[in-house]
């Protein structure tokens, strides 16, 4: 569960600035309730079930370490957290690995582990940094949002950045960086 002041502390923690003359992370939560079809109890932010490993990042801490391949292929497009860690993982081994795509929206997600200690840590702080930086940039346009409304929710339309990693032109042209990179 999650209340206000918890959000508070995690929108702090990613350098968010809480303007306290415009609360706005009571509504914030009751919109991104809404939009993942979450409960909001009692003013906390409720969700059932411990987060699962997804599959493509339970295939690439399989593979770890194994004869190369660079395409882990599931059924579905990549959440924005799996994008966000096969992106850390390339980065952190210099393999370059990748799924089909991503549709860019989060989902409940865990951690995955390789079970090489030195290499989570690396890959966790490269998913942390990257997490910590889409907040605050999703935060200041959400705030930028509600404040600009005179109210204290912003309409799903602004919601965007808080409920996707990546717009589609960013991931296209990332993509293609990738794919010249390849050679």
């Amino acid at each position: 569960m999650v209340d206000e002041h918890r959000m508070e502390t995690i929108l702090e923690g990613a350098g968010c600035n809480i303007d306290p003359e415009h609360r706005t992370v009571g509504g914030f939560i009751d919109q991104l309730a809404k939009l993942l079809k979450y409960s909001v109890i009692e003013g906390k932010l409720t969700f059932e079930g411990p987060a699962p490993v997804h599959c493509e990042c339970r295939l690439l801490a399989e593979v770890h370490g194994r004869a190369a391949i660079q395409y882990i292929g599931v059924s579905k497009l990549s959440c924005g957290f799996c994008d966000i860690y096969f992106e850390a993982y390339r980065q952190a081994t210099g393999v370059n690995i990748f799924t089909s795509g991503t549709h860019s929206q989060t989902s409940p997600w865990i951690f995955p582990r390789i079970e090489e200690s030195e290499l989570d840590s690396t890959i966790e702080e490269r998913v942390r940094s990257k997490l910590l930086d889409k907040i605050n940039r999703g935060w200041k346009l959400y705030s930028r949002a509600s404040l600009s409304s005179q109210s204290t929710d912003a309409s799903e339309k602004d919601m965007g950045p808080w409920t996707t990693i990546y717009d589609e032109k960013a991931l296209r042209e990332e993509a293609m960086a990738e794919m010249r990179q390849l050679g």
